[in-house]
């Protein structure tokens, strides 16, 4: 889904049930980080310990990632030396380990940097 459809339903939801209780709105930032993961390749977000692990799916050119997205991780992980990112490859596919992640908006925060 894309930001217009998930917002669309959003309203939809509000519009039908009034103000939507903290875990509904949790759900529905969720789904807007998956979106926006799926839109750099990423085919897994984990999200755990106030750390995010993005890891991008295999491409047929053995390329998972393209070269904007990867300029702009590596200046993500040169921006936020204090936080000590870091990118690995496993099994064939590219990792991507970011710490001091608080919440679902600051994992939002990041990807969007990343498809900058």
């Amino acid at each position: 889904k894309n930001q217009v459809e998930i917002q669309k339903f959003k309203q939809e939801l509000i519009d039908r049930f009034g103000d939507l209780p903290t875990e509904t709105n949790e759900l529905l930032k969720s789904i807007t980080l998956r979106s926006l993961a799926e839109l750099i390749n990423c085919e897994k977000i984990i999200l755990k310990n106030n750390n995010m692990i993005l890891i991008f799916r295999e491409d047929t050119n053995n390329q998972s990632i393209n070269g904007a997205i990867l300029n702009n991780i590596i200046e993500l992980i040169q921006s936020e030396k204090d936080k000590n990112h870091s990118i690995k490859e496993d099994q064939n596919k590219v990792k991507l380990y970011i710490k001091k992640i608080d919440n679902i908006d600051d994992g939002i925060k990041i990807i969007n940097k990343i498809n900058a």
